[in-house]
């Protein structure tokens, strides 16, 4: 069986010292990567490709993606440490004015309270900017020095690739790849196809090539084909970073297979797909240099943190903490309302389910019946409820989360009410208001 469906199994590969039946692709994010982890990480990762130059292979496709995105993602990297900042002392305001406006409404009759009001005030703005300062200054400061945006790795890397780009294709068979994948994106056949939406109608026009950004994925995708149709080539190795390739692999279950069948059939190798972390643990010869730097940013040697601080750009990390506008007070008042919220339907469904139970006995067939589909309705609420309850009380939720949740709960509510109006016609139940 396994023979017949090749495409659902994958082999294991050996990348710390592969043969030369192993092609390695990068893709166009890992690429420019190197200009978003920490220098020493950085290092690793460019030592490592030069160690397997021999298997690394470029799709042209990608080498110019690569090249007419590098100078964006280097200017990237060299505001965004300013752009925090501003964005923290913007919140520091903020926090300071409702501050002072809490401490102006509080309402003391006193002869000296103005006074005493102005000192308390200027003392905590004060110690606010004080502790802003320092944080800048030094946490900060520490965090930002393990990236190094000034550093420009493209010549090491030019010369790691050297040789190792593949050609390009001509207009007409850019026009041929792009009619293709108009039929193929219609059936949401991989790759590329979930790049149409948000690339649609933008244009790459470069030395005579009209690419159609939506195609980007897929005209790399026939390259890399291309390359594998070489009789020495047995597995293909595809590195990306893209965590929202799901048109590429299935999350945490590699390639899919729909990909990995079509690079059987046409050049008869074998297809796995893997971030860049996971290629770094493998191809390394010294597994545990590889985390340094991450625990010196905060992250421990869990694996998933791992994954994930390396799958997100470091942009992206700062822009996560950056939007977490709630405080925990705020979530903690939004839980204990959800909180109650929940309990409060669930003592109303229990009175229901009792008087339900209580006058069946008392009613004709047809009643009876529709009763008996009412508490089922009733079970099916309770059910979620209860979920919504062990989900609440397990986890860290942010506010967005539990805003959601609110907004099921209260949907779950109005149907309760509708539920108790029609029994209440059937048994002249009211339900409590």
């Amino acid at each position: 069986m396994k023979n017949e469906f090749k495409e659902f199994y994958t082999s294991k590969i050996e990348l710390s010292n592969p043969d030369k039946s192993t092609l390695i692709v990068l893709d166009t994010n890992v690429l420019l990567n190197i200009y978003r982890i920490s220098k020493g990480t950085r290092k690793e990762f460019l030592d490592i490709l030069e160690g397997l130059k021999d298997n690394l292979f470029i799709p042209y496709q990608i080498g110019l993606e690569y090249h007419l995105d590098r100078q964006s993602v280097i200017s990237e990297f060299k505001t965004v440490k300013d752009d925090l900042f501003k964005e923290l002392d913007a919140r520091t305001k903020t926090f300071l004015n409702g501050m002072e406006h809490d401490i102006n409404h509080v309402a003391i009759r006193s002869t000296d309270y103005t006074n005493k009001r102005k000192q308390v005030v200027k003392s905590i703005k004060k110690k606010v900017d004080s502790v802003l300062k320092s944080f800048k200054e030094k946490e900060l400061n520490e965090l930002f020095d393990l990236f190094d945006a000034e550093t420009d790795e493209s010549d090491r890397l030019s010369e790691i690739l050297n040789g190792k780009v593949g050609p390009s294709y001509k207009h007409d068979e850019i026009e041929k790849i792009q009619k293709e994948g108009e039929k193929r994106y219609a059936n949401e056949i991989p790759p590329g196809y979930a790049d149409k939406k948000k690339k649609e109608g933008k244009l790459t026009c470069y030395n005579e090539l009209i690419i159609q950004k939506e195609y980007g994925d897929l005209i790399s995708w026939f390259q890399i084909i291309d390359r594998a149709k070489d009789k020495a080539i047995k597995a293909v190795v595809f590195v990306t970073d893209d965590s929202t390739k799901g048109d590429w692999y299935y999350e945490q279950k590699g390639a899919r297979a729909e990909l990995k069948k079509e690079l059987l059939v046409k050049s008869n190798s074998e297809l796995i797909i893997m971030g860049s972390n996971s290629f770094i643990k493998q191809a390394s010869s010294q597994q545990q240099s590889n985390l340094m730097d991450f625990e010196f940013a905060g992250i421990g040697n869990n694996s998933k943190e791992i994954e994930a601080f390396t799958e997100l750009n470091f942009k992206n990390i700062l822009s996560e903490v950056i939007s977490n506008r709630a405080s925990d007070l705020e979530k903690e008042k939004a839980k204990n309302k959800l909180l109650a919220t929940l309990l409060e339907n669930q003592e109303h469904i229990n009175e229901m389910l009792l008087s339900i139970d209580y006058n069946k006995d008392f009613l004709d067939k047809a009643s009876y019946e529709h009763l008996d589909e009412l508490k089922y309705e009733l079970l099916n609420i309770q059910s979620l409820l209860k979920s919504r309850f062990e989900l609440i009380e397990i986890g860290d939720h942010k506010l967005e989360e539990l805003q959601k949740l609110m907004l099921s709960t209260k949907n779950d509510a109005f149907k309760v009410k509708l539920i108790s109006i029609t029994l209440a016609s059937k048994i002249k139940y009211m339900y409590p208001d």
